[in-house]
């Protein structure tokens, strides 16, 4: 499965694309895309739509391995914004956290993460620390072409790993 494919993927290129793996495996190939979806608050877990941050200032905070599809997802919808980025991974510290907070709470701005991020966040930081109604993480949703097909192999092979 070739994952995060755009959607505006051409032929020629996923000709390639297939051409180059095929030379390692005469597997079925599949592609995945991700959707972005509607922020949700940290504190209340309520769903806010994007638009809210149309002309206002917003902090993006990011740990994952390439963060441009979310940025330029974000410019496509009209959000301007101050990244901070992290390394893939990285632990965001409390301290770290709280600079963000501060720095929302001085400028009344809001701070977006990605979902994989706010995995990562403590509960109790945001639940304690004043300030952190305003953060918000961006969930996705993965679309797999042909998923019906992807599923009817899974289906197949899933006996024989029984076994092992």
């Amino acid at each position: 499965i070739t994952t995060k494919t755009p959607g505006n993927l051409k032929e020629k290129t996923r000709e390639e694309h297939e051409k180059s793996i095929r030379k390692y495996t005469l597997s079925t190939h599949f592609y995945s895309s991700i959707n972005y979806l509607e922020p949700i608050n940290f504190r209340n877990n309520t769903q806010v739509s994007l638009d809210e941050f149309v002309g206002k200032k917003i902090q993006v905070v990011t740990g994952i391995a390439n963060p441009r599809p979310l940025l330029d997802y974000l410019v496509s919808k009209g959000i301007r914004f101050e990244h901070n980025e992290f390394k893939d991974h990285e632990v965001i510290s409390d301290e770290k956290l709280m600079y963000f907070t501060q720095k929302a709470v001085a400028e009344k701005s809001f701070i977006l993460t990605t979902e994989k991020d706010f995995a990562r966040i403590s509960p109790r930081f945001i639940e304690n620390v004043q300030g952190g109604d305003l953060w918000h993480y961006l969930p996705i949703s993965i679309e797999v072409e042909n998923k019906e097909k992807l599923f009817s192999l899974l289906t197949k092979q899933l006996p024989n790993f029984a076994t092992l």
